[in-house]
């Protein structure tokens, strides 16, 4: 069973914060042509893990 995500006001600013900062980060990061991530990317890449481990698996903690 699949479920949707309801994020409150403040969450929802705070998540498209992250990904909008990841995605500059990123782009500047090709730009300069380096392979290694940074800790944002890192981060931001554990919380969407983590949101579609929620979605998906319904007995996840």
């Amino acid at each position: 069973m699949i479920f949707e995500l309801k994020f409150t006001i403040e969450a929802d600013t705070v998540y498209q914060e992250m990904e909008d900062q990841v995605r500059s980060i990123e782009k500047n990061r090709k730009k300069n042509a380096k392979n290694k991530s940074s800790k944002q990317e890192g981060l931001f890449k554990q919380v969407t893990k983590t949101l579609s481990f929620l979605i998906a698996i319904t007995a996840h903690p």
